[in-house]
């Protein structure tokens, strides 16, 4: 499971691209998902719950995070073992350096107020952080 980056954006949509790559993972790991792959997805697989955003890379509509906000919640009620949230662009104000990135903060606190971790990967420095 993987959400997309700048890199992918070239042939996310193509045929054979990583849009529908990801859509037959999905298939064939038998993950229950509703919304757009890699775009604006939330999966349940196991008791793992995962939204899979493109936001700041593709664009993530306002009213799809008030939409995952119901599936979250409901899913932490029903009581999932692990939520995680995940997209490429990390907000500014969480990376260990300067940066004018503002990407992703609402997004952030979306996940942060049902209990998820939130996975970036943009910025390429990776270390380990105490509770922020």
């Amino acid at each position: 499971f993987y959400a997309p980056g700048d890199h992918e954006m070239k042939v996310w949509h193509a045929a054979g691209g990583y849009q529908e790559r990801l859509t037959r993972r999905l298939v064939d790991s038998g993950a229950n998902c509703t919304g757009e792959v890699g775009i604006h997805m939330v999966c349940s697989y196991y008791g793992f719950v995962f939204l899979i955003s493109g936001a700041n890379t593709f664009g993530y509509p306002p009213e799809h995070w008030a939409e995952a906000d119901k599936v979250l919640e409901q899913m932490a009620a029903q009581g999932a073992k692990w939520m995680v949230c995940s997209w490429h662009q990390s907000p500014g104000e969480f990376q260990l350096w300067h940066s004018e990135e503002t990407h992703a903060s609402e997004q952030f606190e979306h996940c942060r107020r049902v209990g998820a971790m939130v996975v970036t990967g943009h910025a390429h420095l990776y270390s380990r952080t105490h509770l922020m």
